[in-house]
């Protein structure tokens, strides 16, 4: 079980294939087996790595106060670990996010980026409309306490709420998270200055992919495209938030073509 013990955590990776470095960031309450789909397809041509966030799936989740700057470190210390100097770095979500600090903090290090399901600045969920509201429920009943409340209260996306795969892999995938590092998190999200008028320093090749049913990254993907010259933004017809799981063949078809325009 390959770990990295970086930036006073010990945090968990993954890797497989061989070429050029492909980094990928999973989405909050998640962890890098949410790239189950695309770790075969990706790792043919390319050396595809993932890893879990602090506070998230084998990595530690210690206690503390989080942040978007913290993630960031944490993921340029594993960057060392592993001895990559110029790599693609991808993410989805609060990956995403990650993905675009950064970009903003070590741009240097990067071939590319691919921005998810994503914002530069803070998203309007309805989980972050009162994050209070949703760490006091998980500090007092526990992650599945907080899932059935989120599916009781209608509070997924439409798409999903009448989708039983989908709210068991989402009751299952919560039952999984660290109450510390879920409030933690939540909080970080919370408090996420906005990046995108900074956006224009990013001058690396640049994909951003949005579900055409994920209401409340279509804009904020909009956004970050018009401000990342050169950049291409692509729309994934019947994905919510989690595209590359929900289609991941289109998902799939996105990225590989990105990575094809890459110089390696």
């Amino acid at each position: 079980m390959p770990i990295a013990h970086v930036n006073g955590i010990k945090m968990y990776y993954e890797y497989s294939g061989s070429g050029m470095p492909v980094l990928f960031s999973h989405s909050f309450t998640s962890d890098c087996t949410m790239w189950t789909l695309q770790t075969p397809v990706f790792s043919r041509k390319y050396q595809f790595i993932t890893y879990d966030i602090r506070g998230m799936g084998r990595t530690d989740s210690p206690p503390g106060e989080y942040s978007l700057d913290l993630h960031t470190e944490d993921l340029y210390q594993l960057v060392r670990h592993l001895g990559l100097t110029q790599f693609v770095l991808g993410g989805l979500s609060i990956g995403g996010m990650i993905t675009v600090h950064f970009a903003l903090a070590h741009q240097e290090c990067l071939k590319g980026i691919i921005i998810a399901d994503s914002a530069a600045a803070r998203p309007h969920t309805p989980q972050l409309i009162n994050p209070e509201e949703v760490i006091s429920i998980a500090q007092s009943r526990g992650m599945v306490g907080l899932a059935d409340h989120m599916i009781s209260n209608r509070l997924l996306a439409p798409h999903l709420m009448d989708n039983p795969y989908a709210i068991k892999e989402y009751r299952d995938r919560m039952a999984r998270n660290n109450v510390i590092g879920y409030c933690s998190g939540m909080r970080a999200l919370s408090r996420m200055r906005d990046r995108t008028g900074e956006l224009g320093q990013v001058t690396v090749p640049t994909l951003i992919i949005v579900g055409d049913l994920d209401t409340p990254f279509i804009e904020p993907s909009k956004l970050m495209h018009s401000h990342i010259a050169g950049s291409k933004l692509v729309t994934i017809p019947g994905a919510g938030h989690l595209a590359n799981i929900e289609r991941p063949r289109e998902f799939n078809e996105a990225v590989l073509a990105f990575l094809e325009t890459v110089p390696s």
